[in-house]
């Protein structure tokens, strides 16, 4: 009888094993699991993207939240945190 409890809880165990493995995201992300492979995320600078495809084509991957954008440095941000990047100067030294 112990051999069917411990068979029991092992198909258990298995069934709820799907596979996947959900990557923490790091601040202002989520784990989508279609990934961005449809480019959908709006970079700063860019207008505000509409995707209604949910087609999956690549593995999952972190996405930012909805209201945040995708920063030259790889970060979510605030609309206000991209103008940050917008107005930035870049300043380079002649050479010597």
């Amino acid at each position: 009888m112990s051999t069917l409890y411990v068979i029991a809880i092992c198909l258990l165990l298995v069934s709820q094993c799907n596979g996947r493995t959900v990557k923490k995201c790091g601040k202002n992300e989520r784990y989508d699991d279609c990934g961005n492979a449809k480019d959908c995320e709006t970079k700063c600078g860019e207008e505000e993207k509409v995707c209604r495809s949910r087609e999956c084509t690549s593995p999952g991957a972190c996405v930012c939240e909805q209201g945040f954008y995708r920063d030259p440095a790889g970060d979510c941000v605030t609309d206000e945190e991209c103008d940050e990047w917008n107005n930035m100067e870049i300043i380079t030294m002649p050479k010597q």
